[in-house]
């Protein structure tokens, strides 16, 4: 986290979960998203901070363990710091419209759903300064 930055104006910090976190231990990453929502706690403390568990493309109808495992972090950290948690994860099932040739990024189609869906579910920003 050093070295990161924010800017000065924000008016609201959105964190994502994303699928390649995966990868790591969960151990690994509920230290990581620990010590990433401190920082950001620590840097912007009256900043309105949103979580995202992270999206699943719509190859199954249930969420598999390991990214439910990481949605219990994301939660369970956005829960402790006070931030705003929204499960984005089954947000693709059944939507294979909305996911690009790579089948796992969100095409236009899909990042038109993502903000359908987090538009009315967003706290209020910070006026800007």
């Amino acid at each position: 986290m050093r070295g990161t930055k924010f800017a000065e104006d924000a008016s609201m910090i959105v964190l994502s979960g994303g699928s390649n976190d995966r990868l790591i231990p969960v151990d690994l990453f509920e230290d990581t998203v620990r010590e990433l929502t401190n920082v950001v706690r620590d840097r912007a403390p009256d900043v309105p901070l949103v979580v995202l568990s992270t999206f699943y493309p719509p190859r199954a109808e249930t969420l598999p363990p390991e990214f439910a495992a990481m949605n219990s972090v994301l939660a369970d950290n956005a829960a402790r710091v006070g931030a705003t948690y929204i499960d984005v994860s089954n947000l693709f099932f059944g939507r294979p419209d909305a996911i690009g040739p790579d089948g796992t990024h969100p095409n236009d189609v899909g990042q038109a759903l993502i903000a359908d869906y987090l538009t009315p579910r967003l706290p209020d920003p910070l006026p800007r300064r």
